[in-house]
């Protein structure tokens, strides 16, 4: 914008004046807010809704006991289908129990000194 000025000594003389500046907005435009708050709730609800699925998923898994799978042998496993990291589980816990059943009747008679 354009003002002519007096001068004390009667010359006039131009300048040129802006506009005030614009405020810098310190907070986001409402909608944007609620579009915001609808997004996070958005968000909470999906985390919410995938624990739910992840806990209910966890109880319907079928939990296994690996002592009692090892009560049985392994074409039994295999016949009931139990998963393989079952039947590995099993034979090694029988092997551990065979195993210490050997150093049992051995004593101390120093026979079976070898580490399995």
């Amino acid at each position: 914008m354009l003002t002519s000025i007096e001068n004390p000594i009667g010359a006039t003389t131009m300048s040129t004046t802006c506009c005030p500046p614009r405020p810098i907005p310190l907070a986001r435009a409402w909608p944007l807010r609620w579009m915001d708050a609808l997004a996070d709730a958005a968000r909470g609800l999906r985390a919410t809704w995938a624990e739910a699925r992840r806990e209910r998923a966890e109880a319907r898994a079928p939990a296994w006991d690996v002592e009692a799978a090892a009560q049985l042998s392994d074409h039994v496993l295999r016949d009931i289908g139990a998963p393989d990291w079952l039947r590995v589980e099993a034979a090694a816990h029988r092997a551990g129990d065979h195993r210490s059943a050997i150093e049992l009747r051995a004593g101390a008679s120093g026979f079976f000194e070898r580490s399995f």
